[in-house]
């Protein structure tokens, strides 16, 4: 873990927010799978309505494998719950009906030509419930029904695993967002990329080239930082207000709204069936993935946890759907490689259709170690039976660097086993360079934004990871300019934070210091006493 990345981590949150590949909430993203087969191995059905309890219906497009003799299929029902127009999803559908499974393209209500009204997150256990029934009982499917997606699809996954439709065979959540935890904030501190996000979902149609458009969010979001716009007025100010953004802005924080959409302890204990988690080391997301897992594993019974399996790529968000050799400069080797189609079609075989158990699941726990020095060798995938095993002998390394240079994005620091000598690195956290102007006295002063950071090389750390200042000595105003010293002791009266570094995460995600106030989040923890 390089200093630079957790400088960049600080103040560069502004501008990540605009980059839907780094932000914690679930993003659309175009599918970048091969070109589907070809037609003849598979038919449609275009517009197929799915009802539901509260007489809403759903739109679906149903992909069916054509058999040799021209009779209709029976087989197992892959399907995903997407509120990103069905049609995205074109391609892997196509895969999974060119290889046996009838797959089901579902909007969620609100979308597509999905009736209702849009509400994230808020009826999918319900609504996955009914249309796992309602697809098992269609004279194509053998009374099986299995799940696929990631993000907002792997997290509905969960949600309709803990709503028991007896029919639900198995669920494969990917890169799974975790309501009240890693959308729509964290710790009360909102993220950007919420009305982002909520811009692209507004409507019954995708807005993909205006969600895509960073240099608009990018200088929407800079001219609201001058403008010292509240973060509940976001919306309006970007031209688009929105009744979910305005719901969010009510609930800062993990309550019983959020709790609604998630397994109770109660409901993880009785979810039996097989289960495999994917997650990613540079995906914003792993936070949610991995609480669900960690949830699921804590509650369960030693049998549906030996049918639970998980999987750490080295991957970034869409990465875990579509995984790439390498992430922002990170080069992971081609065995990273891996073909995500074909192992969802090898699970659902062995879990579905009595066939082998995939090879590549030697264990209950893959994850993956890069090679060293960025050179684009392979890495080495390594197995565990335990995820326990993986964090049971924490290290301690310690921040460093040469000369005191460890103060921008390309002159990186080090993490070392040996406590370095009393030093500090400094530079200054100043968004307003980014713009070519200068922040003046003023600003500083009604943002209460310290200008110098100054990282102590005695901070320490159990593994290279992401960081998140958790928790302040006492409760202070920042004054015009003052110096704000990361650690366990400060040689000014200023408040003091601890790094926790989390593990697994090999990057200092910016997105986790989402806020409208690039470089202010620190002054946001550190000003809540108990934060």
């Amino acid at each position: 873990m390089i200093l630079s990345l957790v400088m960049m981590s600080i103040f560069g949150s502004m501008f990540a927010q605009t980059n839907p590949l780094k932000g914690p909430s679930p993003e659309p993203k175009a599918e970048a799978t091969a070109t589907p087969p070809a037609a003849t191995d598979y038919d449609i059905r275009w517009g197929v309505k799915i009802p539901l309890r509260d007489k809403v219906e759903l739109n679906a497009t149903l992909y069916l494998p054509r058999t040799p003799d021209g009779s209709p299929p029976k087989t197992p029902v892959v399907f995903t719950l997407t509120p990103y127009i069905s049609d995205t999803y074109h391609p892997r559908a196509a895969y999974f009906a060119s290889h046996g499974y009838v797959f089901a393209l579902v909007d969620v209500r609100g979308r597509g030509n999905s009736s209702g009204d849009f509400e994230p997150f808020a009826n999918e256990p319900r609504d996955g419930h009914d249309v796992v029934e309602w697809l098992a009982q269609q004279p194509f499917c053998d009374g099986k029904v299995a799940m696929w997606g990631g993000s907002y699809a792997g997290f509905d996954q969960w949600a309709t695993a803990k709503e028991f439709p007896p029919h639900l065979a198995t669920i494969v959540p990917a890169a799974a967002a975790h309501p009240g935890l890693d959308y729509p904030s964290l710790n009360n501190v909102g993220y950007l990329y919420d009305i982002q996000w909520f811009t692209d979902t507004s409507g019954r149609t995708g807005q993909q080239n205006l969600f895509g458009d960073s240099k608009f969010w990018r200088t929407k979001f800079l001219d609201a930082y001058k403008k010292h716009i509240a973060f509940s007025t976001l919306d309006s100010f970007v031209g688009n207000p929105s009744k979910n953004f305005q719901r969010i802005i009510r609930h800062p924080m993990a309550d019983a709204y959020y709790d609604g959409m998630v397994p109770t302890q109660e409901q993880f204990k009785r979810i039996l069936l097989p289960i495999l988690t994917i997650t990613g080391q540079y995906d914003g997301d792993e936070l949610g993935a991995m609480t669900f897992y960690r949830d699921h594993m804590a509650n369960a019974s030693p049998e549906a946890q030996a049918k639970h399996f998980l999987i750490i790529g080295p991957w970034d968000h869409p990465g875990t759907r579509t995984p790439t050799d390498e992430v922002g400069g990170v080069k992971f080797g081609p065995a990273a490689l891996v073909d995500l189609n074909d192992l969802h079609r090898q699970w659902y075989d062995w879990t579905m259709k009595d066939g082998p158990k995939p090879q590549f699941l030697k264990d209950q726990v893959a994850y993956y170690l890069l090679a060293p020095g960025n050179s684009g060798a392979n890495g080495e995938w390594k197995y565990t039976d335990n995820f326990a095993n993986l964090i049971a002998n924490p290290k301690t390394l310690y921040l460093d660097s040469k000369n005191g240079d460890a103060n921008g994005v390309f002159r990186s620091g080090m993490l070392v086993e040996k406590q370095p000598n009393e030093g500090a690195d400094q530079y200054v956290n100043d968004p307003m360079i980014r713009a070519g102007g200068k922040m003046s006295k003023a600003l500083s002063r009604r943002t209460r934004l310290p200008p110098l950071i100054k990282v102590s090389r005695f901070a320490s750390a159990r593994t290279a990871s992401s960081i998140t200042p958790v928790r302040c000595r006492k409760k202070r105003r920042w004054s015009v300019a003052p110096k704000f010293r990361f650690g366990f002791r400060s040689t000014r009266r200023t408040p003091t934070c601890r790094l926790i570094f989390t593990k697994f995460s090999r990057t200092a995600r910016a997105s986790h210091f989402g806020t409208m106030f690039a470089g202010c989040v620190i002054a946001n923890h550190c000003a809540k006493p108990n934060s």
